[in-house]
């Protein structure tokens, strides 16, 4: 008996378009979102086969291929000239081999291996970065400088600054051999928030604390219908790492029975 294995590997499979924030969150809101995605989702919701990211004005931004949620295989960014800025390959989700980026104008940038640098130019093609030793900056696309710092080895090492757009200082780290030493987030008020690997001044919380939460929550959740009427329930664990910027930088679940994402619409901001 023979069977068409390319129609079982799209079954249950569908062609989606969603349009995601500058956090890569699926949103709902245009005006919120900075771009969109198109591909094929499983039935578990998870992004499957061919994605493309495009701009909101129709550009490419990026190209590359999912499975199960996770990127998988060779991947190609682009400047809004339509030349490439970044290639390279992923396996299960992670960074793996060499990874080439460039310049809007075609100049080399840098190569990594996976996530560790080895070379660095400047837009006008100086090495800054040889071996995995020196200065690397990034830039924001007005030109004023977003990031610089140190790298010695390919680590991190020394003083690292972060800016905003403004040119004011947002954030100041110290690292030792790729490891967080100690930093300093200044929020937009002026405040400093002082922090390490081990220990933040401050504790996040959400915007009228626990209440608050528990408002979003009640108004968000949203129960799958088919595991309602089944009558299918279970324990869904939460690990939630809060960025020193203010946003989410991870969710992560876990659970017994539902195969669900509960909570995959939970977009809040925490107050650090």
């Amino acid at each position: 008996m023979l069977f068409n294995l390319s129609f079982l590997k799209s079954y249950g499979q569908r062609q989606v378009k969603v349009w995601l924030d500058k956090y890569a969150w699926e949103t709902t809101s245009i005006e919120d979102a900075v771009l969109y995605r198109v591909g094929k989702k499983n039935r578990n919701e998870q992004w499957e086969g061919k994605i493309t990211d495009f701009s909101k004005e129709g550009s490419k931004i990026m190209e590359g291929n999912m499975r199960r949620g996770k990127e998988s295989g060779l991947f190609e960014y682009y400047h809004v000239n339509g030349q490439v800025s970044e290639r390279g390959r992923y396996r299960k989700g992670q960074k793996i081999d060499t990874w080439e980026a460039w310049y809007s104008n075609g100049q080399i940038r840098e190569i990594r291996y996976g996530y560790s640098i080895k070379s660095f130019w400047d837009s006008t093609g100086v090495q800054l970065i040889k071996d995995g030793t020196g200065v690397w900056y990034s830039v924001y696309s007005s030109g004023e400088l977003q990031t610089i710092g140190q790298y010695s080895n390919g680590k991190n090492d020394g003083e690292w600054l972060y800016y905003r757009e403004d040119k004011r200082l947002e954030q100041k780290e110290s690292y030792r051999e790729g490891n967080l030493i100690e930093g300093q987030y200044f929020d937009e008020s002026g405040e400093v928030v002082a922090y390490n690997n081990f220990f933040v001044e401050r504790l996040p919380i959400f915007p009228n604390g626990n209440t608050g939460l528990m408002q979003f929550l009640s108004q968000h959740i949203q129960y799958p219908v088919e595991a309602y009427q089944r009558k299918i329930s279970g324990t869904v664990f939460i690990g939630l790492l809060i960025a020193v910027s203010v946003t989410r930088s991870a969710l992560r679940l876990s659970w017994k029975k539902i195969n669900w994402y509960l909570f995959r619409r939970m977009k809040a901001y925490y107050t650090p």
